[in-house]
């Protein structure tokens, strides 16, 4: 994944700080890369300065995921949207 500031410029991987909601169904790495492990349900975070985003991705067998992000608690994005 890669995130963007408010003007479009891709911020830094040293800048942002990348989370799972759980580790069991995936992780993602310091550079925003995620790692499918089983089943479920995730909640990626990418936090910087204070702001932060989110992808909900859903794993649902070996090389297939459906995601969803959100910017903010209440701006729903689409596909191809950026965080």
């Amino acid at each position: 994944m890669t995130a963007y500031d408010q003007e479009d410029i891709v911020i830094s991987a040293g800048e942002v700080a990348w989370a799972s909601s759980d580790d069991t169904v995936g992780t993602i790495d310091a550079n925003g890369l995620f790692t499918a492990l089983e089943r479920g349900t995730v909640t990626l975070t990418a936090s910087a300065d204070g702001v932060s985003g989110t992808a909900c991705v859903t794993v649902k067998h070996r090389g297939q995921t459906d995601h969803g992000l959100h910017r903010g608690w209440k701006d729903p994005a689409v596909h191809g949207d950026r965080l």
